[in-house]
């Protein structure tokens, strides 16, 4: 999965429940906000007054998630 800062928020939850974790520690408590599933990543991050790409390269990085993988067992690729 290519996470984007287009990614909606339901779709990161989708591919794998432990980004919640890593977005919360990232500061953005809306995760389990049923409004929160259909904002980007972008748009999530402007409402927390976060840095997108911060976010993004940082926090969502695969080291910090500890080597997420898809059903295909490859590593998350981050644009």
């Amino acid at each position: 999965m290519e996470i984007t800062k287009a990614t909606t928020m339901g779709q990161m939850l989708d591919y794998d429940l432990g980004i919640v974790d890593v977005l919360v520690k990232a500061g953005m408590h809306c995760v389990g906000c049923p409004s929160s599933i259909h904002e980007s990543l972008k748009e999530a991050c402007q409402v927390h007054g976060l840095d997108v790409d911060r976010v993004l390269y940082t926090n969502l990085s695969i080291g910090k998630i500890g080597g997420l993988k898809d059903g295909t067992n490859q590593p998350v690729v981050l644009y």
